[in-house]
């Protein structure tokens, strides 16, 4: 997309405290943009109670990490699957595939 992007970056310091950032972004050009040959989906986002991932590629395992850098999960996956997050505390949390 050329022209104007408003972007937000939120950052939690983990004990329930945010602060929220928005700024406007313009572009003015786009070189090297590759089109990925194979996409995951990973959805809902946000979520509660489980999250779908589909993807071309096949994946062997599944990373979750929290915003602390802990391993929170680990499993073994294939190309579609529902991961369980019922039981992990609300969070933001990063997916290592």
């Amino acid at each position: 997309v050329i022209g104007p992007i408003e972007v937000g970056l939120v950052i939690n310091d983990g004990l329930n405290d945010s602060d929220i950032y928005l700024a406007t972004v313009t572009v003015e050009k786009v070189t090297g943009l590759v089109e990925a040959e194979n996409q995951s989906i990973i959805f809902p986002n946000p979520a509660s109670d489980y999250i779908d991932i589909v993807s071309q590629d096949t994946f062997s395992h599944l990373t979750v990490i929290n915003s602390a850098g802990q391993t929170m999960a680990k499993k073994e996956i294939n190309r579609n699957y529902r991961l369980d997050i019922s039981a992990l505390p609300n969070g933001m949390y990063i997916l290592k595939l």
